[in-house]
């Protein structure tokens, strides 16, 4: 059982990964972030792994070894994907 503090709690974590991430989108359109590559690319934690994608203009992106999109990330250039390695 879950109570309403642990929903807020998610809620907020996950609006602060959006927020930070739409703040890196923005640097990466002005070509201004400090480590791009600290955000782009293929990042993995224990079995899961993250692809982001910075392609200004691209109306889809799509990953082409597991033929799934990656999801635009609010409305950013900023494609990412989530799963298992």
């Amino acid at each position: 059982m879950t109570d309403s503090s642990d929903s807020e709690f998610s809620f907020n974590l996950v609006q602060t990964v959006t927020d930070s991430m739409v703040g890196d989108a923005i640097l990466l359109q002005e070509g201004r972030h400090p480590d791009p590559f600290a955000v782009l690319g293929r990042h993995g934690c224990g079995g899961q792994v993250i692809v982001r994608s910075f392609i200004p203009g691209a109306v889809q992106v799509w990953l082409t070894d597991v033929y799934q999109p990656l999801q635009r990330l609010a409305d950013t250039d900023l494609f990412e994907w989530q799963g298992t390695s």
